[in-house]
């Protein structure tokens, strides 16, 4: 049965599953999700087994958009697209926070921007303690951009604490300096902190995947990319072998 979204953000909406789980969702209407778009919060619940095919706007598995608290949600299943702003748990982080987070997810986008294994796009947002163990994979040409957890980090007041990426990163040949075990693009951000860097990373080029070879000597240089200033705002970053 197709599923449409629970809402369009206008109402708030507080949801606690009490630990039960949500199986077969499948979606593929409007912020194709769970909810559309949340506003408010989502915690204590799983959902399992999940499709969600993105064709005309942002998408992910909880929210295709959320300002909201997340917390203590696990996703596994698909997603696949061809729109910007496509994770795993949700597709635009506008505001609020994800906490506790789990996404085992194959996320996959064939032309648009932004893929991340829990969130394509985060701006005035806190993620913390949450865990990517999915593939991302982006094969979208030069725009592509794909990160582990986060594909674009948007904003001064956008933080990353604990958790990590355990997940295979795969970007397209054409944009091979958009990807990232962590984060493909650290634009604006406030810290980052704690967190592992792990699975593994590579370039799709038309046909194979073409693997990095990742060591606890130079892993830093696969988490994504940012620029000087924004260094040191990254901090206690750890790797775990695949």
């Amino acid at each position: 049965v197709e599923w449409t979204p629970v809402s369009d953000g206008t109402a708030t909406i507080h949801f606690d599953g009490s630990g039960k789980t949500i199986s077969n969702l499948t979606c593929s209407t409007g912020k194709a999700s769970f909810f559309g778009k949340l506003s408010g919060s989502c915690s204590n619940v799983s959902f399992v087994n999940a499709s969600i095919t993105g064709t005309s706007d942002i998408c992910g598995i909880v929210a295709g958009e959320a300002e909201a608290v997340i917390s203590d949600v696990y996703v596994s299943g698909t997603v696949t697209s061809g729109v910007r702003r496509t994770g795993g748990l949700v597709g635009y982080l506008t505001g609020g926070s994800l906490s506790g987070c789990r996404a085992k997810v194959s996320v996959s986008n064939t032309s648009g921007v932004s893929v991340g294994g829990l969130v394509g796009e985060a701006s005035d947002a806190a993620v913390m303690d949450c865990e990517n163990h999915g593939d991302a994979i982006m094969t979208g040409g030069g725009s592509a951009q794909v990160g582990g957890l986060i594909c674009l980090l948007n904003a001064d007041t956008a933080s990353i604490s604990g958790g990590g990426n355990y997940g295979k990163i795969i970007g397209d040949i054409a944009a091979t300096s958009y990807k990232g075990l962590l984060v493909a693009n650290f634009s604006k951000l406030k810290s980052v902190d704690g967190v592992v860097a792990g699975g593994a990373i590579g370039t799709y080029n038309g046909g194979n995947y073409q693997m990095e070879t990742i060591t606890a000597d130079n892993y830093m240089k696969f988490i994504g990319k940012y620029t000087d200033a924004n260094a040191a705002k990254i901090t206690n970053i750890t790797f775990k072998a695949e």
